[in-house]
C-alpha cells in the first residue's frame, strides 16, 4: 500500500463517502477561545485560507460532537482525494508550519489509509487531527453559534456572509447539521449534500 493512497480493486477511496460514512465533517477552525491570536486573527486567517489554499489542520466534528471543535467558527474542508491528506491521528499531533504555510507531518502520521482514518474518528479521545494539502472549501460551520457571538458583530450570518461571500453557512442542532436559508431559519442537510455544494 502506498503512502498517503488506499486502493482497493484499483479504485481509490472516496473521501467524501468515507465522511458521510461517519457523519462527520471535516474543519478547519480559527483557534480555541483563551488562544492569544484567536480573536485578532478572525476572520482574516480563515480568508487567507480561502484564497491562498496553504496547508490546513482540520479535525472531524460530528453534529453532536462540538466539544471536539478548536474554535467557534471554521472553513468546510473538500479534500482532493486521500493523496491529499498528509498525516491524520486520533488526538492533536502538534504539526507545525513552516516558512512557505506548508506543514510538516511527522513520519509516523503519515501513514493514511482506510484504517488510520477510520482509527482517527473512533479512537478519538479529544480533538483529532488531519493535516490536508489539496482541498475546496464548500461552506462555513459555526460549532457554537451563542459563543461565537462577541466574534461575529450583530447578526450570524449576515457578518459570515459579508466575510465569506457564496458560502453556504451550517450548525448543528441536537443529532444533525443543519443549513442556514435565512436569517434565522434553517433546515437539515446531509454530509454528501453539504460536500456537493458547487465551489464559487
Amino acid at each position: 500500500m502506498l503512502k498517503n493512497e488506499l486502493i482497493s480493486a484499483g479504485v481509490e477511496m472516496d473521501i467524501i463517502e468515507f465522511l458521510a460514512e461517519y457523519g462527520v465533517l471535516l474543519v478547519h477552525f480559527s483557534g480555541a477561545e483563551g488562544a492569544e491570536p484567536y480573536h485578532k486573527q478572525y476572520p482574516r486567517n480563515l480568508q487567507a485560507a480561502c484564497r491562498q489554499r496553504f496547508d490546513l489542520c482540520c479535525s472531524t466534528i460530528g453534529p453532536d460532537e462540538k466539544q471536539f471543535a478548536w474554535g467557534y467558527i471554521g472553513l468546510i474542508v473538500k479534500p482532493d482525494g486521500i493523496g491529499s491528506i498528509k498525516g491524520c491521528d486520533p488526538s492533536d499531533f502538534g504539526s507545525s508550519r513552516q516558512e512557505d504555510l506548508s506543514i510538516e507531518v511527522q513520519p509516523k502520521y503519515q501513514m493514511v489509509n482506510r484504517e488510520t482514518l477510520q482509527d482517527s474518528i473512533t479512537k478519538r479521545g479529544d480533538m483529532n487531527e488531519w493535516v490536508v494539502s489539496g482541498y475546496s472549501i464548500v461552506g462555513i460551520y459555526i460549532a457554537d453559534l451563542v459563543a461565537c457571538s462577541p466574534l461575529v458583530w450583530g447578526s450570524v450570518t449576515s457578518e459570515l456572509a459579508a466575510n465569506f461571500p457564496g458560502l453556504p453557512v451550517y450548525t448543528s442542532f441536537l443529532d444533525r447539521f443543519v443549513k442556514y436559508t435565512g436569517p434565522i431559519s434553517t433546515e437539515a442537510v446531509a454530509v454528501r449534500d453539504i460536500y456537493a455544494f458547487e465551489v464559487i
